[in-house]
C-alpha cells in the first residue's frame, strides 16, 4: 500500500509441523477462513469476529503466542489499540494486515509484496480465494509444499438472482432474459453486501428474495460494497443502483429496499455526480428499510416491548431519510461472536405483501382502484355526533374535497356535494358501528351495510391469525363471531360506497352493542385488551375481501396504531399489524401532533399526510373588559389610604361587571390583587380562538397565516 512501511519486514521460512493462525476480522470473513483451515490438519485456528468482539477481549487459548496472525478489516478505529492487542498476544513474529483503511498496513511485519498479494486474494473474496490465500501463507512461511495459485478476479459489483449463487449481471436487460422476468409483475430491488454474496451466507436475504417473488413482484437484488473503492475498482450500494437501476435517476424498480448503511454519494470514479438523499429523491419511489436485530435472538425479540438500543440505527436514521415501514426480517441465532443472521420468515412474507400492494399503486389504472376513507369516532362519548372526529381538521368536507381531486384524476368516485351532505348520509343510513341510539337492525333497515360477512367466512380468516392472537381475543370476546354488529349470525360491516371509494367509520374499540358510556369498556380495566371480533373483522375485510389498494386515515387520531403489541419492531402477534395486514396506509393528521404521528407511522405502517392547524384569530376583548383594563392600568402604587380604599372598591365593581373574580382586595393585599388582575387581563388580550376547522388542501388567505404567526408567537413568549 503506498505510503505505508512495514515496522519490520519478515521473510523466512520456518518449517512448523503445527501453525497456530490468529485472524482478526468479520462474521462473513471468518466462515471462509473455516472452511480454508479445515483442509489442512495442522492448521489451529482461533479467529475473533472484531465486529462483535472488542480488541480488548482478544486473548488466544492458553495464552500462546500465534505463528501467524491474519488482520483484514475494512477500518479500523485506532491504530494504537490494534498494536496494542497484538502485543498482549505475545507479538507475533508474522503478521500480515490488510484493509481499505491504510492505517492498517502499519502493522504488517512481512514484506509488502506479500501483504499486497494477500490483499488480492482477500479483496476479490469468496471461497475459492480464502482457500488459495491460505495455502499461500502457509507455503510462504511454514514449509507447507503447496501450490500457490493466483487469486481469481471476482465481479466488485452487479445485479444478482439470491436463487442461483455464482451468476453476476451488469446490466438489467441481461438480468430480466436469464432470470425470468415477468414485465407485467410490479419490480422491487434490495442490496446484499459484496462479502455476504461472495461468501454464501446471505440465508435471510434469500428468505426475503423468496417472499418478494411468492407475492407477486420481480425480484434483484444488488450486490456490492456499502461505498466506492476507487483501488479496486468497485462500486458502492448508491453508484451501483445509479448505473444499473435507474435512467440518470429515474426508477427502472418500482420499490427500493435499503440497507441501513446506504449512507454514500453516488460517484464516477474520484467526481460525485450526486448526493444519496438526491438520488432518492429523483427516484420518487418508496424506500423501505426492513431490519435486521444484530443484537436480538428471536426468543429476546418475541418476548420484549420493543427493539430497545437499535431504535436510533434501525428506526430513527431510516426515518430521518424519508425511508419507511421499519418491520424486523431477522434475528441473530444466539450471542456468539461468530452468529448468523436467522431470517423471519412471517415477517418477510409480511414486507413482500406490503411491497407489492404499494408497487401496484404505480401500476394500476386509477380506474380500477378502490380507496377507503377511515373516520374516527369518539370512544365512550354516547354520541354518534363524535363521527368524523379529528383535531382541528374538517374530516367530512376534507373527504369530499380529496374525493373530489381523485374523480379529476380518473378514479371512480361520485362525491357528496359537501362535507355536511356526507356526514348526513353517514348518519341517514346508520352505516357505522352500533351506538347509543343506533341498533344494528337499523343499519340493515336503512341501507348502512357494506358488506355481511357470514360466520364461516370470518372464522376462516380468524384462523389463519397467529396463535396467540386467537386465544387472547377469544378469552376476552368469546369464540368467534363474538357478540357486536350481528344479524342472523352474520357480521355487519357498514359504510357507504361511492363507486369505488368507499367512507367507512372506525369500529368500535373496547365493547360491543348499543353501550357506549365507558360502563362495559373493557380497556378501561385492561389497556392490553385486544380488539373485539367486529374490529377484527372490518380490517380484515379491508384487506383479503375488499383487497383495498390504500386505507385513507382521516384526522388525528383513530385507534388502530394504539392497539396491544410492542412499541416497534412489530410482529405477527401486533394488533395494528394483524389489522392493517397488507394495506398501504395513508394517515391525514395534524403536523403538531408529532408524538402521536410517530406512534402511527411506527405502528400503523402509515404514511403521514400532514395538515396546518386551524386559523386562529385574537380574541375580541368586550367593552367591559377594555374600561377594566383601563383602570388596573391607571393603578399608581404610591397612592394613600383613601385612594387606596377608592381603587380597591373600583377593582371589584369592575371585576365583577366583566363577569371576572379575583380575592377581595383591600388594605395590604391591594397590590397583590391588582397585580392579579392584570396577569389575567393579559393573558385574555393575549389569547386567541380557532376558527373553524382546517380542511385538507385547502390554503389560509395571506391574513390568516399573519393572525396564526401572531398567535403562535404570543404563545411562545414567556
Amino acid at each position: 500500500m503506498d505510503g505505508i512501511k512495514s515496522t519490520i519486514i519478515y521473510i523466512q521460512r520456518i518449517p512448523m509441523e503445527t501453525v497456530k493462525l490468529l485472524y482478526l476480522a468479520t462474521a462473513n470473513q471468518i466462515d471462509m477462513m473455516e472452511h480454508a483451515a479445515s483442509r489442512h490438519p495442522e492448521v489451529v485456528l482461533e479467529a475473533y469476529n472484531l465486529a462483535r468482539v472488542p480488541l480488548s477481549d482478544v486473548r488466544p487459548d492458553g495464552g500462546e503466542v500465534p505463528d501467524i496472525t491474519l488482520v483484514m478489516l475494512p477500518v479500523v478505529s485506532s491504530l494504537a489499540d490494534m498494536r496494542e492487542c497484538l502485543e498482549r498476544v505475545g507479538s507475533p513474529r508474522i503478521v500480515i494486515s490488510v484493509g481499505k483503511d491504510p492505517r492498517l498496513w502499519a502493522l504488517n511485519t512481512v514484506d509488502a509484496e506479500v501483504a499486497e498479494r494477500s490483499y488480492s486474494y482477500l479483496s476479490n473474496s469468496g471461497q475459492d480465494n480464502y482457500d488459495r490465500v491460505l495455502d499461500y501463507i502457509l507455503a510462504t512461511f511454514s514449509g507447507f509444499d503447496l501450490e500457490v495459485r493466483p487469486p481469481v478476479e471476482m465481479p466488485m459489483h452487479g445485479l444478482v438472482d439470491l436463487t442461483r449463487p455464482g451468476e453476476v449481471f451488469q446490466d438489467l436487460d441481461s438480468y430480466k432474459r436469464a432470470c425470468g422476468w415477468d414485465e407485467s409483475r410490479p419490480a422491487v430491488c434490495f442490496a446484499v453486501s459484496r462479502e455476504a454474496w461472495s461468501s454464501g451466507n446471505y440465508g435471510m436475504r434469500r428468505t426475503l428474495f423468496e417472499s418478494l417473488e411468492k407475492a407477486g413482484l420481480n425480484a434483484v437484488a444488488i450486490m456490492s460494497k456499502p461505498k466506492d473503492d476507487p483501488a479496486l475498482g468497485a462500486w458502492g450500494l448508491t453508484t451501483t443502483l445509479y448505473n444499473l437501476l435507474t435512467d440518470g435517476g429515474r426508477p427502472l424498480v418500482d420499490a427500493f429496499i435499503a440497507n441501513s448503511y446506504m449512507q454514500y454519494d453516488v460517484m464516477d470514479g474520484q467526481s460525485i455526480v450526486m448526493s444519496e438523499a438526491e438520488l432518492v429523491s429523483r427516484m420518487n419511489i418508496p424506500v423501505y428499510c426492513p431490519m435486521e436485530l444484530r443484537d436480538m435472538t428471536r426468543e429476546e425479540w418475541e418476548g420484549s416491548g420493543s427493539i430497545g438500543s437499535l431504535i436510533a440505527s434501525r428506526i430513527v436514521l431510516p426515518e430521518l431519510k424519508g425511508f419507511i415501514e421499519p418491520i424486523p426480517m431477522s434475528v441473530i441465532r444466539d450471542h456468539s461472536q461468530n452468529t448468523d443472521y436467522v431470517p423471519l420468515e412471517e415477517r418477510c412474507d409480511r414486507i413482500a405483501s406490503r411491497v407489492y400492494r404499494r408497487a401496484m399503486l404505480r401500476r394500476k389504472p386509477n380506474h380500477d382502484k378502490t380507496i377507503v376513507f377511515m373516520m374516527n369516532i369518539g370512544a365512550c362519548s354516547t354520541l354518534e355526533a363524535t363521527i368524523g372526529l379529528a383535531h382541528g381538521l374538517d374530516s367530512m368536507e376534507s373527504v369530499v374535497r380529496m374525493m373530489s381531486s381523485l374523480r379529476d384524476d380518473g378514479y371512480d368516485t361520485e362525491p357528496p356535494a359537501s362535507g355536511q351532505e356526507l356526514r348526513e348520509t353517514i348518519v341517514s343510513r346508520r352505516a357505522y358501528p352500533e351506538f347509543r341510539w343506533t341498533a344494528v337492525d337499523e343499519t340493515v333497515a336503512k341501507g348502512g351495510v357494506l358488506y355481511r360477512m357470514s360466520p364461516e367466512e370470518y372464522k376462516s380468516m380468524f384462523e389463519t391469525l397467529d396463535p396467540a392472537v386467537r386465544e387472547e381475543v377469544v378469552k376476552v370476546w368469546g369464540e368467534p363471531p363474538g357478540e357486536g354488529m350481528l344479524d342472523h349470525g352474520d357480521l355487519i360491516i357498514p359504510g357507504v360506497r361511492f363507486g369505488k371509494t368507499i367512507v367507512m367509520v372506525q369500529p368500535k374499540r373496547g365493547c360491543v352493542g348499543r353501550e357506549c358510556s365507558g360502563k362495559k369498556c373493557k380497556v378501561l380495566t385492561d389497556p392490553c385488551c385486544p380488539p373485539n371480533h367486529h374490529y377484527i373483522a372490518t380490517y380484515l375485510y379491508i384487506d383479503r375481501i375488499l383487497k383495498a389498494d390504500a386505507i385513507v386515515g382521516m384526522g388525528s387520531h383513530g385507534t388502530m396504531e394504539h392497539l396491544p403489541g410492542k412499541t416497534n419492531g412489530l410482529s405477527g402477534r401486533c394488533y395494528p399489524d394483524v389489522c392493517i395486514g397488507s394495506v398501504p396506509n395513508l394517515y391525514v393528521f395534524d403536523a403538531c401532533d408529532s408524538a402521536h404521528a410517530t406512534i402511527a407511522k411506527r405502528r400503523g405502517y402509515a404514511t403521514m399526510l400532514s395538515h396546518i392547524p386551524p386559523v386562529v384569530r385574537a380574541m375580541e376583548v368586550p367593552a367591559e373588559t377594555r374600561e377594566l383594563i383601563d383602570l388596573v392600568g391607571s393603578f399608581n402604587p404610591d397612592g394613600g389610604a383613601a385612594y387606596r380604599e377608592s381603587f380597591g372598591s373600583r377593582l371589584d365593581a369592575g371585576m365583577e361587571k366583566a363577569g371576572l373574580i379575583l380575592p377581595a382586595s383591600g388594605g395590604e393585599t391591594l397590590d397583590r390583587s391588582v397585580g392579579g388582575a392584570r396577569e389575567l387581563l393579559d393573558s385574555i388580550v393575549s389569547s386567541h380562538v380557532e376558527v373553524g376547522a382546517h380542511v385538507y388542501g385547502e390554503v389560509p388567505t395571506e391574513e390568516e397565516i399573519a393572525d396564526t404567526a401572531v398567535a403562535s408567537e404570543s404563545e411562545s413568549d414567556p
